[in-house]
């Protein structure tokens, strides 16, 4: 067998590897499952709720929190309210039809993308935009497993299939032990690594098993990191007239 026969040999043992990886993992779990799980534990079933949070970010060993207030009704939006710090005063608005910002003291409001930076590594696309399944379809990866912060996980490709989906491409690793998220790779549309999201802090908010600790890490520079921490999620009453552009010069 000469050197060519060798290599071509070596490439598709690695592919048959590959597949059989998937393969396995796809018998025993799936993918769309696990995704509409991990749906379930990052939002309330609450139809119209109330959610307290915080964003503490961390660059060059310094350390602030800031407070925010989320307002998500399932049939119209998610409304951002930033509590102190220089973004007081400040509504990120999430609808079908787009995002927006408002400031006061402005105008109007500006549209914005799903990437532009809420605080930190933190942006409005991570923290309004809380259903995956509606965004991304789910498949194994050729590398069906992996292991990751010692626990033997599941690999999912999570492939936008909508153009307002936050990122190109998502890898998601899955616990085997109890399909709980563990991390997610946000990739662009080149296949570049944005940044990390760690999954943690499962405990019961408001009646429900939440995930209450996210953590966002930039690809480039691990040591820039910004942590959601959910406080507090209860029921609300906000009309869905509050989550339209123009009535975001509104009082709350």
């Amino acid at each position: 067998m000469n050197t060519k026969t060798l290599k071509l040999s070596a490439v598709l043992a690695l592919a048959l590897a590959g597949w059989c990886g998937a393969a396995a993992a796809a018998g025993t779990a799936d993918p769309a499952a696990m995704v509409a799980k991990l749906d379930a534990l990052r939002r309330p079933s609450a139809a119209n709720l109330k959610m307290g949070f915080t964003l503490t970010t961390t660059e060059n060993d310094a350390q602030d929190t800031y407070r925010y207030t989320g307002l998500i009704r399932r049939d119209a939006g998610t409304l951002v309210l930033a509590e102190d710090g220089d973004q007081r005063g400040q509504k990120y608005l999430y609808t079908p039809g787009g995002y927006w910002l408002y400031a006061p003291r402005t105008r109007r409001p500006m549209r914005l993308t799903p990437l532009q930076t809420l605080r930190g590594q933190a942006s409005i696309g991570d923290i309004s935009r809380l259903n995956l399944a509606d965004d991304y379809s789910a498949a194994f990866a050729a590398q069906g497993e992996a292991k990751v912060d010692d626990q033997e996980c599941y690999v999912l490709t999570l492939t936008a299939k909508s153009p307002e989906a936050s990122y190109a491409s998502i890898t998601l690793y899955v616990a085997k032990a109890d399909q709980a998220p563990v991390q997610a790779d946000l990739l662009a549309a080149t296949g570049r690594k944005l940044k990390t999201l760690k999954f943690g802090g499962l405990k019961k908010v408001g009646g429900q098993n939440l995930l209450t600790t996210l953590t966002y890490i930039d690809a480039v520079n691990p040591n820039k990191r910004t942590v959601q921490q959910i406080h507090a999620v209860e029921a609300s009453s906000t009309p869905a007239a509050m989550f339209q552009p123009q009535a975001l010069a509104l009082e709350n």
